[in-house]
């Protein structure tokens, strides 16, 4: 028998008898040290030195799993060809049993126990392993795990369970082709959303909303500032009307008007595509009960607004669409959501004519007849202009929230939208593009159901693969939702035409909506593509360290950021309730959630509005919440970020670099490759010297970087160190003092196990004598009670 088979055998006898699970342990109570099982391999080729750990093994004792020299004789009574035996194994009940009887150790504590012999042996027997060409061999059992080659669309996942050489090589070649559909996706979402959008919001949002008009009372406000039901009608006198009728007087869109093959009105050289419109909706006004005591005082009561009690009876004058109600079928509009409530899609509502002087006369009829009153919860106004030069719509809706309560409450909504696709040049690009998405979406979702069926159910134990399934939904919603959005505005522009000639309105609220659904889906995706880099980043040293980091102390944070939101939730109920009737930012418990977690980065512009209302409470609100969540819990944060970062490091430092196979060292051994090739002998040389050196680094170190990995201090390391001899000096180390250095650890290991026995037996003595007492006194108590009993009896 060879001593490569003879080591194989000796390698199985030692599992037969080591427990699967088994890790070493530097014999300290906090487990530092400790040594990754990756620690020990059995490659082809290495000579491992043998060991025996000094001492005898007394009766009784725990006997520890030691490591056979590949090169030892089997026994000369066993048969060389006999396979081993392997042991009955024991069912879980079995060794519970066993171990609260004290016959077998419990295997948490084994598990604590070290076969250090074997991991030095394996540091100390780095034979031709230099920089550039230490590579990983296939894991053991790969072949017998029935995981065979994906071929062409073998991926780096699949290569994970084969070797790092593999993984890393086809890891590569999966970023470059990850890189294209970055590419792709990035092109699309860039070139389908232009840079002017931002213009063209800019300047309606400056005439629209930020403008000023003059109030009756001569006070200069504008849309944002609107609170009172007078005010909207200053606005529409001061603003939307003349806005919507600018080009009649402006010289330029006169000019551009003239242009045009029909007649269409003009906002700043923007067609209006359809006239504006204002719309209304009612509550009845038996919407909420009065209270028996001001009967006398109201006679009718106007709720909230919700669809149940929207108010569809005439009103005013009672004639033509100002005033009675009209469905959604009519209006052609739909839902809108302000502040206080969402508002249908019906109600009473007035277009803009062609000219200006109709409108107005439209507008004095509606202030004559108080055409908004108690029962007016929402008035609408809905605009749309387009610009050619761009091929952007401008859709604008203006919201006037009339509360219960009274006064006024503003928003709005301006998007400006490509919604007519495939019309330059570039659109014809980026269509070229969404056709390589779709392709890529395939083979990617081909590769992925490749090692779906390869891998089995170790597919999902992998993050990063999830995360693939969801960038590959979210990809194929997109073109679907794009493809949807297409065909829907060319089915629409049939009747967007009809309007605009017979200067009708014309309804753009459901395009609106699946753009809107569009955006957020390519922003989606496209942001997940790019964080999907972060997998890549494991076959270069420094990304496989940040990334080791955050996995180890992924349940500490996670942990801290539980306590982080409960924290936070707490203080934002209280601060909406001292402060939620006076500041907008408390104003409900999201609104305050936000704000809180907004703090983290600073800006506490709202603190003056805060004093204001509760002077006491305001100032030890912010202090206690400043401390306890933002010093302490990011402190905290920042604090398990760097231990995770210094565990990672840790181990690289001790294992990565002899064990873990990174892309430069595949790149330094191609590159030295290249230069013996192509004749750059002095090149050759200069890399070849660099790996000798760090192959022959001294044995020494060694020693030292695996007592760091125990936990050895540095007064510890140099008593170690003095106690065997070793010196600095030693750039190699004898056989017979790796193996005291060997027995030695075994042996702090053994006492380790030994007192942690020993612990364990105290405190089932402390259970038993505990038992006693109680029985004692409860011995005590019967034979009172007889002696006080018999007292009794013999009284009577």
């Amino acid at each position: 028998m060879s001593h490569q088979e003879m080591g194989d055998s000796a390698k199985e006898k030692i599992e037969d008898v080591k427990p699967a699970e088994i890790t070493s342990h530097s014999g300290r109570v906090d487990g530092s040290g400790d040594f990754p099982p990756a620690d020990v391999s059995f490659e082809p080729g290495k000579t491992f030195f043998g060991a025996k750990p000094a001492g005898t093994t007394l009766p009784g004792d725990t006997v520890l799993p030691t490591v056979v020299p590949l090169f030892a004789e089997p026994p000369m009574d066993a048969d060389p060809e006999e396979p081993p035996k392997e042991p009955p194994k024991e069912g879980k009940k079995e060794k519970k049993e066993k171990r609260e009887k004290g016959q077998e150790p419990d295997d948490k504590i084994i598990r604590k126990t070290a076969a250090v012999d074997s991991k030095v042996q394996a540091k100390m027997s780095r034979t031709n392993l230099g920089m550039a060409e230490k590579t990983t061999a296939a894991k053991p059992g790969s072949e017998r795990s029935g995981i065979p080659a994906g071929g062409f669309l073998q991926t780096g996942d699949i290569a994970m369970h084969i070797g790092q050489t593999e993984y890393i090589l086809l890891t590569v070649r999966d970023f470059f082709l990850y890189s294209i559909l970055v590419t792709v996706v990035t092109v699309i979402a860039v070139a389908s959303m232009p840079t002017s959008r931002y213009y063209y919001h800019d300047i309606f949002t400056h005439f629209l909303t930020d403008s000023n008009f003059k109030t009756e009372s001569g006070l200069y406000k504008n849309f944002w500032d609107i609170r009172i039901l007078d005010q909207i009608w200053d606005y529409w006198k001061g603003i939307l009307i003349p806005l919507t009728y600018s080009g009649v007087n402006d010289r330029i869109a006169k000019t551009f008007a003239a242009n045009l093959k029909e007649d269409h009105l003009m906002i700043l050289e923007n067609v209006v595509v359809v006239l504006p419109r204002i719309r209304q909706v009612r509550v009845r006004n038996d919407s909420c009960q009065v209270p028996e005591g001001f009967v006398y005082i109201f006679d009718s009561c106007h709720y909230f607004f919700s669809p149940e009690l929207e108010d569809r009876e005439p009103f005013g004058l009672g004639n033509g669409t100002l005033w009675t109600w009209q469905s959604d079928q009519v209006t052609k509009s739909s839902s809108v959501s302000g502040e206080i409530s969402t508002y249908t899609g019906g109600g009473y509502f007035m277009d803009f004519s062609m000219k200006k002087e109709e409108t107005l006369a439209l507008y004095t009829e509606m202030w004559n007849n108080t055409w908004i009153d108690h029962g007016s919860r929402a008035i609408i106004v809905d605009v749309v202009g387009y610009t050619q030069r761009d091929n952007l719509f401008c859709i604008v809706t203006l919201l006037f929230e009339i509360p219960p309560s009274g006064g006024v409450i503003t928003s709005g909504d301006i998007r400006i939208q490509k919604l007519l696709r495939y019309v330059s040049t570039t659109d014809f690009v980026v269509l070229g593009f969404e056709a390589a998405l779709l392709v890529l979406l395939v083979y990617y979702t081909v590769e992925e159901t490749v090692e779906l069926i390869i891998i089995r159910l170790k597919y999902f134990k992998n993050p990063w693969n999830i995360f693939d399934f969801v960038i590959l939904v979210l990809g194929y919603s997109t073109l679907a939702v794009g493809a949807l959005r297409y065909f829907m505005v060319e089915n629409e522009l049939k009747g967007l035409r009809d309007a605009m000639r017979n200067h009708e309105f014309f309804s753009f609220h459901e395009v609106r909506k699946i753009q809107t659904a569009y955006e957020v889906l390519i922003g989606t995706l496209a942001l997940g593509v790019w964080l999907k880099i972060f997998k890549y980043m494991y076959v270069v040293r420094p990304g496989a360290i940040v990334l080791r980091a955050f996995q180890k102390v992924r349940m500490e944070l996670l942990a801290l950021t539980l306590m982080l939101l409960l924290l936070v939730f707490g203080f934002a109920m209280f601060a909406h309730v001292i402060f939620g009737t006076h500041v907008e930012e408390f104003n409900s418990i999201g609104s305050s959630m936000f704000t809180l977690i907004a703090l983290f980065s600073g800006g506490l512009y709202f603190y003056k509005n805060c004093e204001e209302a509760r002077p006491m409470l305001a100032p030890a609100f912010f202090i206690l919440y400043i401390f306890v969540v933002i010093l302490l819990f990011l402190n905290w944060f920042a604090a398990a970020i760097v231990h995770g970062l210094k565990r990672a490091a840790k181990d690289f430092d001790a294992t990565g670099d002899d064990e873990q196979v990174f892309l430069k060292d595949i790149l330094r051994n191609a590159l030295k490759k290249m230069f013996l090739i192509c004749g750059y002998k002095r090149m050759y040389k200069k890399m070849d010297d660099e790996d000798r050196a760090y192959q022959d680094r001294p044995d020494y170190d060694i020693i030292i970087n695996l007592l760091k990995r125990n936990g050895f201090g540095i007064l510890e390391r140099a008593l170690f160190l003095k106690r065997h001899g070793i010196s600095e000096e030693n750039t190699t180390i004898p056989k017979s003092k790796v193996d005291d250095v060997i027995a030695d650890l075994n042996g702090m290991n053994k006492l380790y196990v030994e007192v942690e026995e020993h612990a364990k037996i105290m405190e089932q003595v402390d259970k038993i004598k505990k038992r006693l007492e109680i029985l004692d006194h409860a011995l005590s108590d019967m034979v009172v009670k007889s002696f006080a009993s018999s007292i009794i009896n013999q009284c009577w």
